[in-house]
C-alpha cells in the first residue's frame, strides 16, 4: 500500500513523540521502553483500522461493479462463468471486480471476511465456494443474474 500524506504526518509525530519522551524521561529506561511499546501498540492497530477502511473502500467498489454488470446488457444466465466472457468490455469489468473481490473478501492472511459476504448476500450478490480442498476454499465466487465471478 502506498504511503499517504497522513501516513507521513503519522510518521513525523512519532518521531516528534519519542524525541519528547527521550528527553522527559532520560533518567528512567524502563519508562521510556513501556512508552515506546505502547506507541508501537498504537500503530499497529491504525495500520489495522486503514487496512479495514481499505477493504470496506474495495467492497463498495466490488459492489457497485456488481450493480453494473446486473444492469448490463448481458443476457440473464445465473449459470454462465462471467471469468470467460471474450467482449473487451465486459472482460475489462469482469477482471475489476475479480480483483476488487480478492482485495476486498480475503483478509491479508489469506481467510475469508465472512462479514463482507454477508454484506454482499445483503444486497442480493451471494458468495459461495468455487474450488475446495481439505484446508478451505482455493477460490470463491460470487452470483450475479448475468453469471458467478470467480475469484481468489
Amino acid at each position: 500500500m502506498a504511503k499517504t500524506f497522513e501516513a507521513y504526518d503519522a510518521q513525523y509525530e512519532l518521531m516528534r513523540d519519542i524525541l519528547n519522551i527521550i528527553h522527559q524521561y532520560k533518567d528512567t529506561n524502563l519508562e521510556l521502553i513501556q512508552k515506546l511499546k505502547t506507541m508501537q501498540l498504537n500503530i499497529v492497530k491504525e495500520i489495522s483500522i486503514l487496512n479495514q477502511k481499505e477493504k470496506e473502500k474495495s467492497l463498495c467498489e466490488l459492489l457497485d461493479i456488481l450493480r453494473d454488470i446486473d444492469n448490463s446488457e448481458l443476457v440473464n444466465d445465473e449459470d454462465i462463468n462471467l471469468n470467460s466472457i471474450t467482449h473487451d468490455y465486459y472482460n475489462i469489468i469482469v477482471k475489476s471486480a475479480v480483483n476488487k473481490a480478492s482485495d476486498a473478501l480475503i483478509s491479508d492472511e489469506g481467510r475469508n471476511m465472512w462479514e463482507f459476504h454477508r454484506f454482499l448476500g445483503e444486497n442480493g450478490f451471494q458468495v459461495f465456494p468455487g474450488e475446495r480442498d481439505g484446508f478451505g476454499w482455493l477460490t470463491g465466487c460470487i452470483q450475479t443474474k448475468k453469471g458467478y465471478l470467480v475469484y481468489g
